[in-house]
């Protein structure tokens, strides 16, 4: 059969099979069967006729299950046990009420009759008189500032002690300026400043007697202590300008 027009060619369903006469062991049958098999899953399916079930009339609905009895709404008997019965015409079965609220007039009757008094409590310490006791007890000192078996035989005489200086008076004497102008801080930082320079200018002494000692030699430790004159003179120079830093502001 020729192809067909209008239309792509198809293999006959007879050439598929031809194959089948060689056998798939000969090179023939091999050839043909590659030639005409065209590989598809949906040739190979459309030689298998499936037997077609028939549809039912109606669909298929699950039926709803039986309604059982709700297990909390069971009864249950439960056993009631017999109380006593008392006569409600018995005094002695008879109850006071539940208190209520009083009234107006009684509630300010009773806080008339209970008025608040203030607690009997025992006097406490007296913290003034303990301070004029501990400033009597050491005002003069003599021995008395110690315990008893420690404390020596102290003559009674009229002649005191001088008082101490109080606070108030070293604050004023470190305030107070002297004939350079300096004040007690200043004067501190002052002599600070002229010991340093002095202990700074001794050592300077002892290094240059031990480089004459040594001669003219050049060595490691002669080495160091000339980095040492360099760094004790620079400190120096620092110091002076302190001193003259120092001064400037004592003399505004």
């Amino acid at each position: 059969s020729g192809p067909r027009r209008g239309g792509d060619y198809a293999v006959p369903a007879a050439n598929k099979q031809v194959w089948k006469q060689f056998g798939c062991n000969t090179e023939a049958g091999r050839a043909l069967r590659k030639l005409y098999s065209s590989g598809a899953q949906s040739d190979a399916a459309s030689l298998v006729s499936y037997p077609r079930l028939g549809s039912p009339a109606q669909r298929w609905e699950p039926k709803p299950a039986p309604r059982k009895p709700c297990p909390q709404r069971a009864p249950v008997r439960v056993p009631r046990a017999g109380g006593p019965k008392y006569d409600p015409d018995d005094p002695r079965h008879w109850r006071a009420p539940p208190p209520g609220r009083k009234p107006a007039n009684q509630i300010l009757a009773e806080m008339e009759a209970d008025q608040p008094q203030a607690p009997h409590l025992p006097e406490g310490r007296n913290q003034g008189a303990a301070k004029q006791h501990l400033q009597e007890r050491f005002q003069f000192c003599g021995g008395r500032a110690m315990p008893r078996g420690a404390m020596g035989h102290v003559e009674p005489c009229r002649d005191l002690p001088e008082p101490v200086e109080s606070i108030r008076g070293r604050l004023e004497e470190r305030r107070r300026r002297d004939d350079n102008g300096m004040n007690a801080e200043q004067r501190d930082i002052f002599e600070e400043l002229v010991l340093a320079i002095k202990r700074k200018q001794e050592r300077l002494q002892e290094i240059d007697e031990a480089n004459t000692a040594e001669g003219a030699k050049p060595s490691k430790v002669r080495t160091a202590r000339n980095k040492e004159v360099l760094e004790l003179q620079n400190d120096i120079d620092r110091d002076l300008v302190a001193i003259d830093k120092l001064m400037s502001l004592a003399d505004q």
